[in-house]
């Protein structure tokens, strides 16, 4: 559960409200309705988790002007969280847009 004060540092701009960034996930739901995520790792050290997730499934939607066709999908992504009082208060994300970019066709591989 996050917290109120829930920061998330992602790239040049944090976001600070949980609603920004579920709309920049969105567009990528929006691709991959089915999307799923499973933990390949877990790792707790003091307040940080580190999570690394591979996400799959299809690309059935739509994704800026491409329509999807059922390809099979498949990218990773890590995510360190800073927990205190059992509330996420910090989170730091990456995940392989690259990689989700060419198979989605959006850039040639």
């Amino acid at each position: 559960m996050a917290s109120g004060a829930w920061k998330k540092h992602s790239g040049n701009c944090p976001l600070t409200c949980k609603s920004r960034a579920r709309g920049i996930r969105s567009s990528s739901g929006a691709a991959i309705p089915d999307l799923k995520a499973e933990i390949e790792e877990l790792l707790v050290v003091n307040d940080r988790a580190v999570v690394r997730y591979r996400f799959t499934r299809h690309f059935t939607g739509s994704f800026k002007d491409l329509k999807g066709d059922g390809r099979a999908i498949s990218f990773r992504a890590v995510d360190i969280y800073r927990v205190q009082d059992g509330q996420i208060f910090d989170n730091w994300h990456l995940e392989d847009n690259l990689s989700l970019m060419q198979q989605l066709g959006v850039v040639k591989p």
